[in-house]
């Protein structure tokens, strides 16, 4: 398989040295990239900015509670492990500047590039960007309105560039929807978007540490999957087998 994977927060400049972005870290998105590699695919991975997390990263672990070292070691060299054996089928692409725009401009010129058989957009894309200011915001001021503009939806050219045979999957992330108001939400964007899935889950969840996600088509009942160091892999799994059965 060829895949291709967006992840990360997208930026938006303030004034010269300011600027607003998201919370989104690329974890998942770099989990997503593990379990295709470890199914024998080839992945694109087009990260926001440089700090995204990618796969096979080992990430920052807080040392506010107890650690096992044994434990801590085996990841490690698991991560080191796999990036030996995978990484030769890993392409990982970091933008510049991190901008709506150049994430769609970048974001064409790989799909376009070649056949895929999934593109998924794990990238947290801004809705709105503020209208930037020249040079340096007085930081004396007592009050900073921002004017914000929308930005566009770029999920929703995507079908355009690749065609009606790649399986296009999109992310949504609400914030303090019960588990039926995000179905519908989700499956409100796979019609939208002329994705063939949205995988969604609530910041609620993100925000406890117990990443719980819902799988979505625009038909079938949504799947929830609960969290799990195995939770990426058992949604490509899971996705692969649906799209197989489609």
């Amino acid at each position: 398989m060829n895949v291709l994977i967006t992840a990360g927060g997208t930026v938006a400049p303030i004034d010269d040295v300011r600027f607003v972005s998201n919370r989104s870290t690329g974890r998942f998105g770099a989990s997503l990239a593990e379990a295709c590699l470890k199914r024998g695919a080839s992945v694109t991975y087009l990260a926001t900015a440089s700090h995204t997390i990618g796969p096979f990263d080992v990430p920052a672990i807080r040392l506010d509670g107890a650690i096992d070292p044994q434990e801590l070691r085996g990841r490690t060299m698991r991560a080191i492990t796999d990036a030996w054996h995978l990484g030769g089928r890993l392409t990982r692409i970091d933008l510049g500047k991190g901008s709506v725009h150049e994430y769609a401009a970048e974001l064409e010129r790989l799909c376009r590039s070649k056949a895929w058989d999934y593109v998924m957009l794990a990238a947290a894309v801004s809705d709105y960007e503020p209208v930037a200011v020249a040079g340096k915001i007085d930081s004396d001021a007592e009050e900073v309105v921002l004017r914000l503009k929308r930005t566009p939806k770029i999920i929703r050219r995507v079908r355009d560039w690749v065609g009606e045979s790649t399986r296009l999957v999109g992310f949504k992330l609400t914030s303090g929807a019960d588990d039926g108001e995000l179905e519908a939400i989700a499956r409100q964007g796979c019609l939208a978007n002329r994705a063939d899935a949205t995988i969604a889950n609530d910041q609620s969840s993100v925000g406890a540490g117990k990443h719980r996600v819902a799988l979505v088509t625009p038909k079938k009942p949504a799947e929830w999957f609960e969290p799990g160091d195995d939770l990426a892999d058992r949604v490509v799994r899971r996705l692969i087998e649906m799209m197989s059965e489609s």
